[in-house]
This record gives C-alpha cells, structure tokens and sequence, in this order.
C-alpha cells in the first residue's frame, strides 16, 4: 500500500489532467472546481479517512480529522465502503453532506439549500468529478505492485 505522500502525487497529476482536459472541453470554471475537489478529495475526503485516530498527528485535527471519528469506527480499512470507486466517494459524500444539509434544512434555510443546488448544479457535478477521480486514482494506487 503506499504512503500518504505517494497518494497526494497521484491526486496532484489527476488535478492536472482535470484541469488541462476539463478547461478544453467545459471551460476554466468547471476544470478549477473539478481539479480543486480531485485534491481536496485526497486530503480532506480520501479513502484511509477509515484509518484516521487522534493519536496519530497534530495534522488529523488540522484537517478536521474529528469529524471523520465516526467513520473511521464504522468502516473498516480497505473495505468496498471505503475503497471502491463510486461506492466509497459517494458514501464519504453522504456522511459529510447529510448532517450539513439536515442542520441547515432545521435552521429553516431548506429553500436555501434547494436554490443553491438547482443554481449550482454543473459545479456540483464537476466537484463530485473531482471527488470521484480522487478517489478512482487512490484506488488504482493501492493495487500498484
């Protein structure tokens, strides 16, 4: 399995065939927020969140590694869960957005949310590209010999 620093190189090239690729086909906009998520994804949402502890370093509170607790409880290492391209994007996406959307949905901003949503949906979509593709190389690098 290979290093942190190793992942975050894979995720780095990705973030730039996105956005060479991307910039071609869509336009700036939509490449920056696709590369930008393909590097977020690996440093704030990426597949070993399962094996994240406070004990580790002064960087899992940096990066917020508090809020992945409960995952990392949840979800064993190197499961389909977390693993898998699609499944563990998808699933590291609800476990984040879920609780975000139901405060603001009880702080009574779910028109706000709805409108967001319906003005921002290319975005959206390229951001979770940039997830997606995080999580895909990140995938593909742990079956590197």
């Amino acid at each position: 399995m290979p290093r942190a620093h190793t992942h975050r190189a894979v995720a780095l090239f990705g973030a730039v065939i996105l956005a060479a690729g991307g910039a071609l086909t869509y336009g700036t906009r939509i490449a920056a927020v696709a590369a930008v998520a393909c590097v977020f994804g690996e440093l704030w949402m990426s597949a070993d969140r399962d094996l994240d502890n406070g004990a580790r370093s002064w960087r899992w509170w940096f990066t917020f590694g508090f809020v992945w607790a409960l995952y990392a409880a949840l979800i064993p290492h190197r499961s389909k869960l977390s693993h898998w391209p699609v499944v563990g994007v998808a699933g590291r996406v609800l476990y984040v957005a879920v609780p975000v959307v139901g405060v603001l949905c009880l702080a009574g901003m779910d028109g706000d949310v709805v409108r967001f949503v319906s003005l921002h949906h290319v975005e959206l979509a390229a951001a979770y590209v940039g997830l997606e593709a995080s999580g895909t190389l990140h995938w593909v690098a742990d079956r590197m010999p």
